[in-house]
């Protein structure tokens, strides 16, 4: 998850596909309590946000099944 959370600071929506495609978990926080999501808003990096958003969404609707 450092990785994806790296990914996710710095604007690399390609490299965060990839890892999520490798079965990175976007859910999981990092020690100051924040996913990669929000890490992505917070740093301006809308493009990146929006996606984990997505990914997020597709996580939660298949714990739902």
């Amino acid at each position: 998850t450092d990785a994806l959370h790296h990914a996710a600071r710095n604007g690399h929506l390609r490299c965060l596909k990839v890892l999520i495609d490798a079965g990175a978990r976007v859910d999981i926080k990092n020690k100051d309590g924040k996913t990669a999501m929000q890490i992505a808003f917070e740093m301006g990096e809308i493009d990146c946000g929006n996606y984990l958003r997505t990914m997020e969404g597709i996580l939660s609707s298949k714990k739902a099944l």
